[in-house]
This record gives C-alpha cells, structure tokens and sequence, in this order.
C-alpha cells in the first residue's frame, strides 16, 4: 500500500491534465487522493470525499485541521483504545489494540513523504461533501459527534467545515 500511495501522488501532473479534458461535473474520491481536492477546485469541479469507513471510525479521527497540522495529542495505541475526549456520550467502542497499533503507525510519515492522517485531513478539508455508510441507532449517535466536530446535512451527506 505506501507503493500505491507514493505511486498516487506522482499522477497529478497527468490527474491534471485528464479533468481538463473530461471537464467533469463532480468527482468523488476517497482518503489516498490527498492532492487530489486542490487540483479539482482549481479547476472548478464540485468534489465530495467518499468514505467506506463508518461514522464512529471517522469521529473517532478527530478534526481534519488537527491531523493536517499533526496536532493531535493522541500518540500512543493506548490513547486510541478508549474514546476520544470529544465522543460526549457513553461508549464502549473503541479501536482494538491492533487497530489502535495500526493508528499509531498511520500518524507517521510513509514512503509518499505524508502520513495517513495527514491525508485523510486533506481529503476531507478539500470536500465539499462527503458520503458516508450510517447503519444503526449507534451510528446516528456517532454521526451527531460528527455534526460536533464538522459541519453536518443529513440524509448520509455531509458538508465539512472548510
């Protein structure tokens, strides 16, 4: 994967060129396309963030700024074993100590030269929407930290904060 990911960022010259051409109206994309939200907006194409990943994993993430600037004090897989500060209700969820591991590791610089958290920053920084998966009563309760955290529009999109 950090391959794929370094192999990402050398495409934008020709991701460039290509929307030129194409002149879409909108491109979703999802967390690996960091530099790809610059270049849409540049160009004026509408660009939503496209998330697999559920509602309580991306409030779990915290502000897009914090990740971009590396503010994050979270540092360590214990701190990402328990709920983060701003999940104001009571939970039990909480990443597994080996995704808590993988976090920690997803905080650091790769091979592209950015971290993970960084470029999921971006990503969602650079949206104007985002699409995301909501199942359950829980993920509702998870989806209103993300309102907290991020400008919320129901019905599964979101605007985020620029």
């Amino acid at each position: 994967m950090p391959y794929l990911k370094k192999a990402f960022d050398g495409l934008e010259n020709e991701l460039t060129r290509f929307l030129e051409d194409s002149a879409p109206d909108w491109i979703l994309y999802d967390f690996a396309a960091h530099g790809l939200p610059p270049v849409a907006a540049r160009l004026g194409i509408s660009r939503a963030f496209f998330s697999i990943m559920n509602a309580w994993f991306l409030a779990f993430f915290g502000l897009s700024e914090t990740r971009i600037n590396y503010y994050d004090e979270r540092n360590k897989a214990e701190e990402f074993i328990i709920p983060p500060k701003w999940v104001r209700f009571e939970t039990k969820v909480a990443y597994r100590r080996y995704e808590a591991n993988w976090i920690v590791a997803a905080t650091r610089k790769n091979d592209s030269g950015f971290s993970d958290f960084y470029g999921s920053g971006k990503v969602i920084d650079g949206s104007k929407a985002a699409i995301r998966i909501m199942l359950s009563e829980f993920f509702y309760r998870m989806s209103s930290t993300i309102s907290n955290i991020y400008i919320y529009v129901p019905n599964y999109f979101s605007k985020w904060a620029a």
